[in-house]
């Protein structure tokens, strides 16, 4: 995500490492990469929330825990998308003050200081007081405060978090249900893209996206009930056979609807997120078939302290481009910006930021949401 994201602005970058046209029909990989860390988010939470009910926590306080994550990718969202609309493709040092600030308040707001406890109120009372800060200073180039806005990664995230948690807390471990609420999810894309809303914009696209990124973060919990649940959890070659089955599934259920809305990311068509979900359950089967290695090399022992801290290494890809313009590094947009050149910069910069997440993780630095 982290190099990809970074390719996005930049020129003369082969199609398929970039999204695909929003005026064309068709996907690339790029387009599947949210999805999958949607299906992984899902994926993540029956075993989570089956470790908080196994340790006494009560209904209401997994219930509030969920509320409070949701409400604070929510709000970083929020801020994100407004920052980011705000002089596109112009310098702006007041957008790039605001957006490290907003990257340092969010860090040090969700940091969890296990490893030096007496911080951590310290460190949430400045991480609060930047954020706000952050949303006092916003000002629009129409002069307007913030206002709701789609596109931004952490509010897409929140919204199909609260959908997943919604549906797992609804009907548990039942597969029929989740593969309804699937359904019934998929069903709500449709209607949001194929018919016109009575809502204004941004309200109009509501259906669609919390239709589709819902759908998408569902299916990962389905999986996820596969992979904690099962009897033969132990075993290598029924979980791997079933999220594979899954994925079929998903990816003809895609094939079979994509005469009617057709596959488009930036429309969050139902196609497109059946797609990106069977194509995400394709993955989590390989991965579950890799023969475990009791001493993995230094490179995989790398990007596995960086997956366990990802909404760091996120957060830091976010705020790396901004810090550097308000260094003085002027020359920083505009060195190595198309061609082969710039994937090598995507490349060096997503090498930096994965190294410097893992030094961060195994120094104790991490992110609790």
């Amino acid at each position: 995500m982290i190099f990809v994201n970074h390719l996005a602005p930049l020129e003369s970058i082969p199609g398929w490492l970039k999204h695909h046209p929003p005026d064309q029909e068709g996907m690339t990989f790029v387009d599947v990469i949210l999805p999958a860390f949607l299906f992984a988010a899902g994926a993540s939470i029956p075993a989570a929330f089956d470790r908080r009910r196994r340790r006494g926590d009560p209904y209401p306080k997994r219930v509030g825990h969920a509320a409070l994550r949701t409400g604070g990718l929510l709000l970083l969202g929020l801020l994100m998308s407004n920052l980011a609309s705000r002089s596109p493709g112009r310098p702006d040092p007041g957008r790039d003050a605001l957006m490290v600030a907003l990257v340092l308040g969010a860090v040090l707001w969700w940091l969890d200081a296990a490893a030096a406890p007496s911080y951590r109120m310290p460190a949430r009372a400045a991480g609060g007081g930047m954020l706000i800060l952050v949303a006092v200073l916003f000002e629009r180039n129409d002069g307007g405060w913030l206002r709701a806005t789609w596109g931004a990664i952490p509010g897409l995230i929140g919204c199909a978090y609260t959908v997943g948690v919604t549906a797992y807390l609804t009907v548990g471990r039942n597969p029929a249900g989740l593969l309804a609420g699937l359904g019934l999810l998929i069903l709500l894309a449709a209607a949001g893209t194929g018919s016109p809303s009575p809502w204004p914009p941004p309200w109009d696209a509501v259906p669609r996206v919390v239709g589709s990124h819902g759908a998408i973060l569902l299916a990962g919990v389905l999986a996820g009930t596969r992979m904690t649940g099962a009897p033969d959890s132990g075993t290598s070659g029924g979980i791997p056979r079933d999220l594979a089955l899954l994925g079929a599934g998903l990816c003809v259920a895609g094939c079979l609807l994509r005469p009617v809305h057709g596959i488009y990311k930036i429309r969050a068509t139902d196609s497109w997120a059946l797609l990106s979900a069977g194509f995400s359950a394709f993955g989590l089967a390989a991965v579950r078939m890799w023969p475990a290695d009791p001493r993995p090399p230094a490179i995989a022992a790398w990007l596995g302290r960086t997956g366990e801290n990802a909404f760091l290494a996120y957060l830091l890809s976010e705020g790396v481009m901004p810090a550097l313009r308000l260094a003085g590094e002027g020359a920083a947009g505009s060195f190595a910006a198309n061609g082969f050149s710039a994937v090598l910069r995507g490349l060096m910069v997503a090498g930096i930021i994965t190294w410097f997440s893992a030094r961060l993780t195994r120094r104790g630095v991490r992110l609790h949401l």
